[in-house]
């Protein structure tokens, strides 16, 4: 799986007050053309986080209620931000109504809410493109079970084919992983059930030997190379 991503400078503004983290500072490069256009035209934006690696998610999850499982994640794609809704607010001088509308116009979307601050994941906003309302077509903001799927799909569009692996991806991933070291032979072997058991175990699936959708999704980002290209303005 190749994840392409681009770097975004060190003007973004973290809550610390301190510049958002040279690590977590990568975006899909549409999102990052988008997320530079907010900051030039509105002033800047205050944010908790933005891009995670597989062992950010794994950590973040194990703290926080609602955190997806690695390579569930739209933060592990270059999707997310999540907005430091206060201190925002106090620095633009809006309203969290006029945030939204704002943010909207420039394609991300916070669905996974009730309407009100405070209130689920009200900081949490996915970029679906500017008009991107068509992804939220089966999302429900009363249901939680649904706020994935607007984002979701445009993982899908973009990796969909790349998360899906077969017995020799499966042994090659585990390989650039360390958790196998037999042939990439596409045999099923107590060798290969090992070492799949083993992933599981170490990422929080259900440690059965076999490589089902999740193992095989989880295996892909894990083992993944990561591009750098500039933001797409």
């Amino acid at each position: 799986m190749q994840l392409v991503l681009a770097e975004l400078p060190d003007s973004l503004q973290h809550y610390t007050g301190k510049p958002v983290p040279k690590w977590m500072r990568r975006l899909a490069p549409d999102a990052a053309g988008s997320l530079l256009r907010v900051e030039a035209e509105t002033g800047g934006l205050v944010y908790t986080d933005l891009w995670r690696s597989a062992e950010v998610s794994l950590a973040a999850r194990a703290e926080k209620q609602g955190v997806q499982l690695p390579a569930y994640s739209p933060h592990n794609y270059g999707f997310a931000v999540d907005v430091a809704v206060d201190e925002t607010l106090r620095k633009r001088n809006w309203s969290y109504t006029q945030l939204l509308g704002v943010l909207e116009g420039y394609g991300w979307y916070c669905h996974r809410r009730d309407g009100a601050p405070g209130k689920s994941e009200s900081w949490h906003f996915n970029f679906l493109r500017p008009g991107g309302k068509p992804y939220l077509g089966n999302v429900d903001p009363k249901k939680a079970t649904t706020w994935h799927l607007g984002v979701e799909a445009r993982i899908q569009e973009s990796y969909g084919a790349q998360l899906c692996l077969d017995t020799p991806g499966v042994q090659y991933a585990l390989k650039k992983l360390r958790m196998y070291v037999g042939e990439v032979d596409g045999v099923v072997g107590p060798i290969t059930r090992q070492g799949i058991a083993a992933f599981q175990r170490a990422w929080g699936l259900k440690a059965t030997g076999v490589a089902d959708e999740k193992t095989q999704r989880t295996l892909a980002f894990l083992a993944c190379e990561v591009t750098l290209v500039p933001p797409v303005l």
